[in-house]
């Protein structure tokens, strides 16, 4: 859903973002350049499982996010109850994505449920490793 449609509700909160007043630099901040498009997000909510309860109220957590990012420049893509092998191929797509030489930056959000260990469960409720699975 690039387009908006998620609508705020009232347990939201309202976000601001406002202009850099001035430029920080240093070893441990990244720099991004100037420019409107800062570079690409994909978020991947997993609400509903097979198995495991509903994740009631994470589409409020998606409209915060996606305003958040697109005030800061950032071109959302929402992806919505995905499967394992739904979620490990969208990551290699998104990381072969020729639309990043163009940004300056890619970010990954998903919520979804999990485990310690950077155990992430899917819409099937298999899990993907986060170290194994997405960071080889």
């Amino acid at each position: 859903h690039n387009n908006g449609e998620y609508c705020v509700q009232e347990d939201s909160f309202s976000i601001k973002v406002e202009p850099a007043t001035k430029v920080i630099r240093g070893k441990n901040i990244y720099p991004i350049g100037p420019g409107v498009l800062r570079g690409q997000v994909l978020i991947i909510n997993n609400e509903n499982f097979q198995q495991l309860a509903t994740r009631t109220g994470s589409q409020v957590d998606v409209a915060n996010l996606t305003t958040l990012f697109t005030k800061l420049g950032f071109l959302v893509d929402v992806k919505e109850n995905l499967t394992k092998r739904e979620t490990l191929d969208l990551l290699i797509h998104f990381s072969e994505n020729k639309g990043h030489i163009t940004g300056h930056v890619m970010i990954f959000v998903i919520l979804s449920h999990g485990e310690e260990g950077g155990i992430i469960f899917t819409h099937d409720d298999k899990t993907v490793d986060i170290n194994v699975d997405i960071l080889r």
